[in-house]
């Protein structure tokens, strides 16, 4: 896919079964007036995929679907992928499993939820052609918060626990 190409388009081979899933989710997340409880949790996976496409497909826009414009988080992962870039790594494949979703707290337009997930399948392609999976990591705990803008819902906060 070229990449001036909108990360969304559909023209040649860009398109990914995986999408069918991504874009209902992600329909889902900019319908909803508030989300309900039980939907946090699809959400929350529709954003790890879109990231984990983002990386896989070098396709730093992609980041705007799972993030508010212009937040450091946003930020964060466009400049992680482009020192990846600058240093010939291509990730493969990336797989985030989430093991534990608490919602801590839920209105019509904020999301407060407790998240204990795993980077449990990274597999990288360094310039020389090697090819590396990489250690899964142990189980991470965080606090995220969704809100939602003119775009939809987002990740506006990240914190460990």
């Amino acid at each position: 896919m070229d990449k001036a190409e909108p990360f969304l388009s559909v023209t040649g081979h860009s398109m990914r079964m995986d999408w069918v899933a991504i874009l209902a989710i992600m329909a889902l997340s900019n319908s909803l007036a508030g989300p309900a409880t039980d939907q946090l949790p699809a959400m929350l996976d529709g954003f790890d995929q879109v990231r984990s496409l983002a990386f896989e497909t070098g396709r730093a826009d992609a980041f705007e679907l799972v993030y508010p414009e212009a937040s450091p988080l946003l930020m964060d992962d466009q400049e992680l992928l482009a020192s990846y870039i600058r240093r010939g790594v291509d990730i493969e494949r990336m797989r985030m499993t989430v093991l534990e979703v608490d919602v801590v707290r839920a209105t019509a337009r904020h999301a407060t939820m407790r998240v204990t997930d795993q980077l449990t399948e990274a597999r990288i392609r360094l310039s020389d052609g090697t090819v590396r999976d990489l250690p899964r990591d142990q189980p991470t705990r965080r606090t995220l918060e969704l809100t939602l803008t003119a775009k939809g819902w987002r990740i506006s906060a990240v914190r460990q626990r």
